[in-house]
């Protein structure tokens, strides 16, 4: 365990008599989110910002790993989100057999607006983006899937899909 510097992204971890002490009736899932050290892993990823609030960035489940890098899909998606022609946006893996993994973008864009991959890759340039978590794939989509009940982007149906796109199973 090992703290990051502020600014940066890593995963929430907690100790102590508040933290609860497992999963009700499931010792595996239990293992696999306490440590040796008896520390749990939240799965929530982290930053501290200059004022000293802590921002939660996403879950580590949604991380993206390309060729060893991380890329967070949240910090993609905030900055496409800024853009006035965007409407929605979900960023999401895509199997790559040289990298592991590339970024796919998912965009509704405004009622009447056209986006382009052109488009967003410079969008991103000028935000200063690293170049290796530019999205490497554009889809245009009427609307975003949803998980029933909770209103919050189907980010597996989307893996789906891009899979399908791709011609790969799931």
């Amino acid at each position: 365990n090992q703290e990051v510097a502020p600014g940066e992204i890593g995963e929430m971890i907690s100790k102590g008599p508040l933290t609860f002490k497992g999963y009700f009736r499931n010792e595996e899932e239990t293992k696999k989110a306490f440590d040796d050290q008896g520390f749990f892993h939240s799965g929530d990823l982290m930053s501290l910002r200059p004022d000293g609030r802590f921002v939660i960035e996403g879950r580590k489940k949604d991380m993206i790993i390309r060729g060893g890098q991380n890329i967070y899909p949240i910090e993609v998606e905030n900055m496409l989100l800024t853009h006035p022609k965007v409407l929605e946006v979900a960023v999401v893996g895509m199997p790559d057999p040289v990298y592991g993994e590339r970024a796919c973008a998912y965009v509704v864009p405004r009622p009447g607006e056209t986006f382009t991959f052109e488009e967003m890759v410079s969008f991103l340039k000028q935000k200063q983006i690293a170049s290796f978590k530019l999205p490497e794939r554009l889809e245009i989509a009427d609307k975003l899937p949803l998980l029933p009940d909770v209103q919050k982007i189907d980010k597996r149906a989307l893996r789906e899909d891009i899979m399908n796109k791709l011609g790969r199973a799931t």
